[in-house]
């Protein structure tokens, strides 16, 4: 949703800034930005040269009883180069073994291999995040199951996604699957398919096995054939092989088609999703208290000396063209955009006020430790404190009120790491032996901890986005139930992070001729979603909590799952971005374009609807939505946007529809 301390960084991709950033430490902790928390506005750091510079909801269907082992088989399309260099398509035959656990065990998945490395680490990625997003799809709990994965030859990659996905549901449902049917496509956090690669070269496979129907995802009918360059239509291409080639936006389409059983959904409606009066109402005060902390901050930067404000003058404008957005987007009646716009606002004149008095310290008084005063005394960290403290103390009693305090130790996340890259800047601007470099170390250590200081205002927000609405039968979350689901997108996370270093980073890193674990230290010191995505799902996170909340404890619970769906969503928009999507980089490691962007629009519309459908599901059931309603309108307004707002709109449809799918699964059922 708002993407600030990325901008000011950005995801060096380049081998050139990759190289350069390799001596970098890793931060101890995540540092990035999810939805609902504020982030200072793209601000350009200074150069002396530039002077101017998300019935009950969804209903899910009641699984049958599982029986004693339940298989599918079916066969994943591949793609491979051959021995001279030419791309060609297979088909794999795998197997899910789903058979009932014991409950007080921790959860296990097998991988049957006849061959050592038959099963690459991509393709069991695949497997984890095919269980974990049919669990919540289906609302089962995995914990009670037991399930293996086999398969003939070497396999590798993600593609077989979502097949992997529909095999899993149809076991847990008793449905039975099509063997006529090839499946190409990822499974996405809400169940959309996502693109994928050489879907040419496997439909020639699929046809000649016979198969009647190949899937594939939305936005992909035309391919560019690697060796003519010419454009492809695979559905024509299908059709001369006596192949029905289809596209499919989401898993329940495809499960349809490949079981001719449908899985229950809420009616999507037709127009989007509002604010309830009393939730507008409550909304607007925060509007306006942030816009006086804005007018505050502005008034701070226009009192230090012109010659800074001119070095900030971009900056400054980008700052003031987003306070503008949030007023218009107020007088529209569009309170959640101005709650959004503003916070980003806000956040911005705060660094540019805190960056503009610490350089001009230095200017002043070529004192550095003067300087950093100026930027560690504004009290970013200890507000963070605060809303640790404030959340140790917090006790849901509802479905609603668990959501909240999981956006807000989501938001908790955030800070600390940005606490922690806050000291590497400083660290950097002190070694910084040009004026230049330390201008910009001095102004990005300003903004970041203006950042976390926001993002920590955000979550005392969040905590009080109690909008008077609870269910009639409300009561308070099972324990069990946040550990069931820390557990699934801890591991979701996982497959994702597995996808990402195997699909990117390891290509990178070999282009630049560097070592991957050199990349991901690089990485990891500039790009604020891998961060949040590596660490959220580490054994650190765990220990960070049980030190600061206390093993054992009620808040525990909600902050490992804050954690866990944070590190989730993180690590699928650096897959979405990065492998499905082809986005392209600026020479700042910035996303300008989209490779794919009939898939890119495929899956905006796609993502908005499953969260409309979602929150539809929650009302009906007599929830409060308010919050994936925030987080939903933020994307809207997003989504047209440039290449990076889309992403970020993308993001934002993905956590409104997940936040909206916990209120389901985390109230009590009856």
């Amino acid at each position: 949703m708002l993407w600030t301390a990325r901008g000011l960084l950005g995801p060096a991709m380049t081998a050139a800034l990759l190289a350069s950033a390799c001596a970098a430490p890793v931060p101890a902790a995540p540092t990035a930005i999810p939805a609902l928390a504020p982030t200072a506005v793209p601000v350009a750091a200074p150069t002396l040269a530039a002077v101017a510079a998300a019935p009950a909801a969804p209903p899910t269907p009641a699984p049958s009883p599982t029986p004693a082992t339940v298989k599918r088989t079916m066969k994943a399309a591949a793609f491979f180069t051959d021995d001279k260099g030419r791309p060609q398509g297979s088909l794999h035959p795998f197997t899910v073994t789903i058979q009932p656990g014991v409950r007080e065990q921790e959860f296990r998945m097998g991988f049957f291999e006849t061959d050592v490395g038959q099963l690459g680490p991509m393709w069991r990625a695949a497997a984890w995040m095919a269980t974990s997003v049919g669990a919540f799809e289906t609302g089962k709990d995995i914990n009670s199951l037991r399930i293996s994965w086999e398969t003939n030859g070497r396999i590798d990659g993600p593609s077989a996604g979502g097949l992997m996905t529909a095999s899993f549901v149809s076991g847990v449902l008793g449905h039975d699957m099509k063997s006529d049917i090839a499946f190409t496509g990822t499974i996405n956090p809400d169940g959309s398919i996502g693109p994928v690669g050489g879907i040419q070269y496997k439909l020639e496979a699929v046809a000649k096995d016979g198969k009647k129907t190949f899937l594939i995802p939305i936005g992909q009918r035309y391919e560019v054939d690697d060796d003519t360059g010419q454009t492809v239509d695979v559905i024509s291409k299908g059709q001369l092989a006596g192949l029905k080639v289809q596209e499919v936006a989401t898993l329940d389409e495809a499960y349809e088609i490949l079981t001719g059983k449908t899985l229950p959904r809420t009616t999507v409606p037709s127009r989007a999703p509002e604010l309830s009066p009393e939730a507008y109402d409550r909304m607007r005060p925060k509007v306006l208290d942030w816009k006086a902390d804005y007018t505050e901050a502005m008034g701070r930067f226009k009192s230090v000396d012109p010659l800074v404000q001119r070095l900030l003058a971009d900056s400054a404008a980008q700052v003031d063209a987003t306070s503008k957005q949030s007023d218009k987007a107020m007088t529209e009646g569009s309170v959640a955009a101005a709650y959004g716009k503003i916070q980003e606002a806000t956040a911005g004149a705060n660094a540019l006020a805190l960056g503009a008095r610490a350089i001009e310290v230095l200017l002043q008084t070529e004192d550095f430790s003067a300087a950093s005063n100026v930027v560690t005394q504004s009290g970013g960290a200890s507000r963070t404190q605060a809303m640790l403290e404030r959340l140790k103390a917090y006790q849901p009693n509802s479905p609603e009120d668990a959501i909240l305090a999981i956006s807000a130790w989501s938001d908790v996340l955030s800070a600390v790491s940005l606490d922690s890259a806050v000291s590497r800047e400083l660290q950097m601007a002190k070694q910084s032996t040009a004026q230049d470099d330390r201008f910009t170390h001095l102004f990005l250590a300003a903004a970041l901890l203006s950042t976390e200081k926001y993002v920590a205002k955000s979550a005392e927000d969040t905590l009080s986005f109690n909008f008077g609405k609870t269910r009639a039968t409300s009561q308070k979350v099972d324990p069990k139930a946040l550990e069931s689901w820390s557990g699934v997108f801890k591991r979701a996370a996982e497959a994702n992070l597995t996808y990402f270093d195997a699909l990117v980073l390891d290509q990178i890193a070999a282009d630049a001729g560097m070592r991957t674990e050199q990349l991901k230290n690089a990485f990891a010191a500039s790009n604020f979603d891998y961060v949040v995505a590596t660490y959220g799902a580490s054994p650190g996170a765990l220990d960070y909590l049980e030190k600061n909340i206390g093993k054992g404890t009620p808040a525990l619970g909600y902050a490992q799952l804050g954690f866990a769906v944070s590190s989730y969503l993180s690590s699928s928009q650096l897959v979405a971005a990065h492998y499905s999507l082809d986005a392209k980089l600026g020479s700042d490691g910035e996303i300008v374009s989209i490779g794919r962007e009939r898939a890119m629009t495929a899956m905006l519309d796609s993502a908005s609807e499953r969260a409309k459908e979602r929150i539809a599901a929650v009302d009906k059931a007599g929830g409060d939505s308010s919050v994936p309603i925030i987080i939903f309108q933020s994307g809207r307004a997003a989504r047209d946007g440039s290449a990076k707002d889309k992403m970020s709109a993308l993001g934002d449809f993905w956590k409104a529809s997940t936040y909206a799918r916990l209120l389901t699964l985390l109230a009590p059922q009856t």
